[in-house]
């Protein structure tokens, strides 16, 4: 399984798409795509998981761009991504979002 599988599966599985669905795309199986899941804790019901994940990004648990934990500071704003990586590219995929908020 390369790193764009992977990404790609993680995309996919927080979207709400299915293992079987993923497999059929991926060409992998769809026990491989299970135990991938499982292993970042993107296991169960793919709405669920959407959902889940939508609402860590909500509370700031996850980083908006990458869906990593972010460690927040005691002090201070909350973090929004988890490095200026993270955010430019957050920002380069969504400006529209830039836009509305002039």
């Amino acid at each position: 399984m390369t790193e764009t599988d992977k990404q790609l599966i993680f995309e996919l599985r927080v979207k709400g798409v299915g293992y079987k669905a993923i497999a059929a795309v991926l060409g992998i199986n769809r026990d491989q795509i299970r135990q991938f899941c499982k292993h970042f804790g993107l296991e169960g019901d793919a709405a669920i998981v959407a959902l889940n994940i939508r609402e860590r990004v909500k509370t700031k648990e996850l980083c908006a761009n990458c869906y990593l934990t972010i460690s927040q500071k005691g002090t201070g704003r909350t973090r929004r991504f988890c490095g200026d990586k993270c955010r430019r590219q957050w920002w380069k995929k969504n400006r529209e979002a830039m836009l509305k908020k002039r």
